[in-house]
This record gives structure tokens, C-alpha cells and sequence, in this order.
């Protein structure tokens, strides 16, 4: 039997309980802006 992950980018705004509940992983999107990267959802 394989192993199967759950994996899907912040843009699909999975509620965090949702993604717990279904043991996803959530990759978050990075933006670069000049020499700035950025991760969404921090600061």
C-alpha cells in the first residue's frame, strides 16, 4: 500500500482546521519584489 499526502499552495485558502482534520500540507506562495522575497501569511 502506498502513502498518500494531501499538498496544496495558500491560494486555495484551505481553512486551517479543514487542513489539519485532513492532515494536509499547505505550501505558502512566495512574492519577490527587487531583491525581497516575501511568504504569504507572515509578516
Amino acid at each position: 500500500m502506498s502513502n498518500v499526502m494531501i499538498v496544496t499552495d495558500s491560494n486555495a485558502h484551505l481553512p486551517p482546521d479543514t487542513a489539519k482534520r485532513l492532515g494536509a500540507q499547505i505550501v505558502p506562495h512566495r512574492i519577490q519584489i527587487g531583491k525581497r522575497i516575501y511568504r504569504e501569511g507572515s509578516t
